[in-house]
């Protein structure tokens, strides 16, 4: 049975709720059930014991973090190489919406200088949050649990 928007939702709020990382969901893809994990221990009556393949994004979708979705503001982004964080951060710059630096030869000066550059120019920022927008409007997180509904009510039928 394909899990609901509401649970969809309510797994991408606890995700969000903890403060970076501390709270965890998983949907199956199969069965819509989402799994649950916490790193607090006062949560653990609610910690659902992963599958081992929960890693595999063909069986299952992490619920992100609202942090990971930018929503709507100007963004200096620097992604994991080698990984699916380039071309995510590549499809932002090319929206408009975020200035992306590369980690290799990164240093805290170059850093330091983007962020200052952008805090020093407003019109930059606000082309950036306006195209950040644009990019991922303020209803993301119900488009997203919507979405990823569909999926799994259409992984549900084969």
């Amino acid at each position: 049975m394909p899990a609901s928007f509401q649970e969809i939702l309510l797994a991408f709020e606890f995700v969000g709720s903890s403060g970076g990382g501390m709270h965890e969901a998983f949907l199956c893809r199969r069965t819509g059930k989402i799994y649950w994990r916490s790193e607090f221990s006062d949560l653990d009556e609610m910690n659902d014991e992963l599958p081992d393949d929960v890693e595999d994004d063909e069986k299952y979708t992490a619920i992100p973090d609202k942090r990971e979705l930018g929503l709507g503001k100007p963004m200096v982004l620097v992604p994991m190489p080698r990984s699916h964080q380039i071309a995510n951060a590549r499809a932002a710059a090319t929206a408009g919406a975020a200035r992306v630096l590369s980690q290799q030869g990164l240093t805290p000066e170059r850093l330091i200088d983007t962020v200052r550059a952008l805090l020093a120019d407003p019109p930059a920022r606000e082309c950036l949050a306006a195209a950040a927008r644009q990019l991922m409007p303020a209803d993301a997180a119900e488009r997203l649990a919507a979405r990823v509904q569909a999926l799994a009510r259409k992984d549900g039928a084969r």
